[in-house]
């Protein structure tokens, strides 16, 4: 006989089957309303325990949004709850704060009082009864959040997907998705998280300068972080801002820090703590993080990337040849590994491979900043002054339709010896608090400059630490 599954009618009979006694929920009330979590929000307070009593009162049938806006929110007789949105918003909010509570204070707590989305009666269970899975969401998978809404839920798979391509292409199809996610369920949390960090990309990969896109990886991440104050990619994506655009090295620290703790299994947070571990010159730490990173999350081609960089910028050459090259096997057709790889061969003097690396990622990406600067350095160390000279010309034509990185200009025309430019090019990126100007002091394009005041005043602007906390 065919079983038919009804979600709300199976919730509703598990929960008869293992009731809880009201003396056991008003004791939870009173720990979650005394919780530091609750502490500093009277009026979700005041709205959980209103809707507790009535339900526990036999009264859940009159938990309309019409009553609790006059009754909780104050609201007047002529209140509409079409035009005045106040019910639905705070029913959000306190649905977060509980997800939070039973997160963080509550781990421990054996009665669980839950909200399904769209009601304002909530509900009673045990812990440990199969009213959990049921109820209360995955609460067994550590700052996970569920989304509920199938077309938001594919918006956001698209937008994840999309931000592994490391393309242009990519970030702006993530962008758009998370965005339309957001439109279609604004519970979708994950989606600000996504959104700050499709901006940090979008910046990293030279689709915009940095002024344009960290302050709006920075706000989106803060979005994420005001629902979910734990969430481990907003505060990986927070803490990266601080340092790489803001300067604030060791602000951003124990930022990093916390969402690598919020969730120690998560790969992603150590992967960001190791490229702000590079980028502040700390050699060890960068290569132990993305390690680890690697280590949990083999097929991940940013993780490869992340070890490599780590790696490279500490001097760990051979190390870094055989990350990118892992990254590049792995898809052959990933062209920032192939930049990579084209700027490490002639950090080595390899300049044949150099020009061959660079060339791959100029063929996979025409017209790409990033490959047309370390073509021309690779030529450049070859001994080829006409090859560099014109692929730091075409760099520059391509200047005059859209944006080019200054760092960019700078290798380029530091490798061709136009060291006034060059310099000129490194105080626009000091201008534009760019995100690659952190890695200037450990490549060696940018050797010939080493000697000028003017260098050295645009390193010293960075601010970059002497020393911070270790993590354990």
């Amino acid at each position: 006989m065919a079983i038919r599954y009804e979600p709300d009618r199976m919730t509703r009979v598990t929960l008869a089957a293992a009731p809880v006694e009201p003396a056991a929920v008003r004791a939870e009330l009173q720990r979650i309303l005394e919780s530091k979590t609750f502490a500093r929000s009277p009026r979700i307070s005041r709205f959980l325990a209103f809707v507790v009593d009535q339900t526990l009162a036999g009264q859940e049938d009159k938990l309309k949004e019409y009553l609790l806006g006059v009754e909780v929110f104050n609201r007047q007789d002529s209140f509409d709850p079409r035009i005045d949105s106040i019910v639905r918003v705070e029913a959000r909010r306190l649905r977060l704060k509980l997800d939070l509570y039973y997160e963080s204070e509550g781990q421990a707590d054996r009665v669980l009082i839950r909200f399904r989305k769209g009601c304002y009666v909530p509900t009673f269970s045990n812990r440990n009864s199969l009213t959990d899975d049921l109820v209360s969401g995955s609460l067994d998978i550590p700052h996970l959040h569920p989304i509920r809404n199938q077309q938001a839920f594919s918006f956001f798979a698209r937008g994840r997907h999309s931000l592994t391509k490391w393309t242009a292409e990519g970030v702006s199809e993530a962008l758009s998705c998370f965005s339309w996610a957001l439109e279609e369920d604004a519970d979708c949390i994950g989606a600000y998280s996504g959104l700050g960090t499709a901006w940090v990309l979008g910046s990293a990969l030279g689709m915009m300068p940095a002024r344009n896109g960290m302050p709006r990886a920075r706000e989106r991440a803060g979005q994420a972080i005001l629902l979910r104050p734990a969430l481990p990619e907003a505060n990986a994506v927070l803490g990266f801002v601080r340092a790489a655009y803001d300067w604030e090295w060791n602000e951003a620290e124990p930022i990093l820090r916390r969402a690598i703790q919020s969730n120690p299994l998560d790969p992603a947070p150590r992967l960001w703590y190791a490229l702000y571990s590079a980028l502040a010159g700390r050699s060890e730490r960068a290569i132990h993080e993305a390690r680890r990173g690697q280590q949990a999350s083999p097929a991940s081609l940013v993780a490869h990337m992340a070890m490599g960089f780590a790696c490279h910028l500490s001097s760990h050459y051979d190390d870094a040849l055989y990350n990118y090259q892992l990254a590049s096997c792995l898809d052959d057709k990933f062209q920032p590994a192939h930049v990579a790889l084209g700027l490490l061969y002639a950090d080595r003097e390899m300049a044949d491979r150099a020009i061959d690396s660079a060339g791959r990622a100029n063929e996979l990406r025409p017209h790409d900043a990033l490959a047309l600067a370390v073509l021309t350095y690779a030529y450049a160390c070859a001994g080829q002054p006409e090859s560099a000279r014109r692929s730091r010309n075409e760099l520059l034509v391509l200047g005059r339709t859209r944006y080019v990185p200054p760092v960019a200009r700078a290798m380029a025309s530091a490798s061709i010896g136009e060291l006034e430019s060059a310099l000129a090019s490194l105080e626009e990126a000091v201008e534009e608090r760019s995100m690659w100007l952190a890695c200037v002091p450990s490549l060696r394009a940018f050797e010939p400059l080493h000697g000028s005041e003017r260098y050295r005043r645009a390193i010293a602007a960075l601010r970059l630490p002497r020393q911070v906390a270790v993590l354990t």
